[in-house]
């Protein structure tokens, strides 16, 4: 029943997705041989990666990306923000299991009224911290039993845990319009799912659901140095 929820909530997330954009992804043989168990994580076997897996161990990925659905800032006034942007890294420690840091930034402008004057307000964010990711393809290929091309498709979870950094700026004369806001600095975790379709074995784009830097939804590009 666990591994049948796992899988619901995996597959009802982004799989469609991925397969909405190639209807016979299922179709296609990656490894025609017979798949060798060659790691054992938490009491789980993983499938030997090959020639044709793109995330050796000491692989390095960079990820580049903005979010969708900014969370955790407040709303007033008239708003507008500057997209958020997202840097991480990936080093392959084992050619499943890959950490690195990531960096963010976010800044959001708001027009206000205080007291019959219109005044500007700006909040600019920064974040920084860990993130550690999962590569499930072909352990998705032993455990359904389907046949995702490992070179085009990368499906994985993740975990982030940082800190992220606000800091208010006011126009002069207005500070009291916003004297319940201030610098502040506080911890961020989140849980990520995440597919990554390679255009080459060393580029490719990307999107993630899941609590990430800023927002719940997030895209962009990949690329790898070797």
């Amino acid at each position: 029943m666990k591994k049948i929820v796992f899988l619901f909530l995996l597959f009802g997330g982004l799989v469609p997705c991925v397969l909405a954009g190639n209807s016979s992804l299922f179709l296609r043989k990656s490894t025609p041989e017979k798949v060798l168990l060659y790691e054992d994580l938490f009491g789980i076997s993983l499938p030997s990666t090959g020639a044709k897996w793109p995330f050796a161990t000491n692989s390095i990925w960079f990820n580049l990306n903005t979010s969708i659905g900014v969370i955790g800032y407040p709303s007033f006034g008239n708003a507008k923000a500057f997209w958020p942007l997202h840097l991480s890294a990936e080093y392959g420690i084992t050619p499943h299991i890959a950490v690195g840091p990531y960096l963010g930034f976010y800044r959001i402008t708001y027009t206000d009224n205080f007291k019959g004057l219109s005044y500007n307000s700006r909040l600019s964010s920064y974040s920084i911290g860990a993130r550690g990711i999962l590569h499930l393809t072909d352990l998705i290929n032993q455990e359904m039993g389907s046949d995702i091309d490992v070179k085009e498709w990368d499906i994985y979870g993740g975990l982030s845990i940082g800190l992220v950094s606000r800091t208010w700026s006011v126009d002069d004369g207005f500070s009291g319009a916003r004297s319940d806001y201030d610098v502040s600095i506080y911890p961020s975790a989140g849980l990520i799912l995440g597919a990554k379709y390679m255009i080459t074995p060393v580029f490719g784009i990307n999107a993630e659901i899941g609590k990430g830097t800023y927002g719940l939804i997030s895209f962009g590009i990949s690329g790898s140095l070797r």
